[in-house]
């Protein structure tokens, strides 16, 4: 995927992995194959500019006027582009992959209980650091990419998810994300309220 983890949120990933272990739970190293399939941004933007493409249409619609770049933020205006290439036909087939996607990636629950991963690919930049390039708004597409890498992807799965405090470097807070089996909020919850005690505020 060519991702590359930083090392704050992987450790902090392995303190509450270490934590679950003292208070009980098997805790073994492994994933979703699927989760960091390299298709899987594509798809996933076509998709997200396709749908951001019908909102500008029917915020258009609403104005009684059409919609003009200085109307929105150019990484919008950008993205919605890139939904406009897609098109229709383009938008059913991400759509279609992703199905399949979320599928491979639900399937993996069924010989686990949770997933622990970090919630974020880097800790929070600030909000200055995500301004894109004039030129080129989507140039800060792989930034975003590693911002939303464990996040995402159950957003297309559906599996329920929640992020938790995980500790700070001088960069500022670093999360951790547990990831259920489809319709098991029960037990997110749970785990998520057993380590309550043990995390950051």
């Amino acid at each position: 995927s060519g991702l590359e983890v930083d090392p704050a949120c992987a450790a902090a990933a392995r303190r509450i992995a270490a934590r679950l272990e003292e208070l009980g739970c098997n805790v073994e190293e492994g994933g979703p194959a699927a989760l960091f399939d390299d298709a899987f941004a594509l798809h996933h933007e076509r998709s997200a500019g396709h749908e951001l493409r019908r909102v500008l249409d029917g915020l258009a619609s609403a104005a009684g006027r059409p919609l003009a770049p200085e109307d929105v933020e150019p990484f919008t205006w950008a993205l919605a582009g890139l939904g406009l290439e897609t098109g229709d036909d383009g938008y059913a087939a991400s759509q279609t992959w992703e199905r399949a996607y979320a599928a491979r990636v639900a399937s993996w629950f069924a010989d686990a209980d949770l997933l622990l991963t970090p919630a974020t690919g880097e800790p929070p930049p600030l909000l200055d650091e995500l301004v894109p390039p004039a030129a080129d708004p989507l140039a800060i597409l792989p930034r975003f990419r590693l911002l939303w890498c464990f996040a995402a992807p159950f957003n297309v799965s559906g599996n329920p998810a929640l992020a938790l405090p995980a500790g700070e470097d001088e960069r500022g807070p670093i999360g951790v994300q547990l990831v259920a089996p489809l319709g098991r909020e029960d037990r997110l919850l749970a785990v998520a309220s057993a380590l309550r005690g043990e995390l950051p505020a």
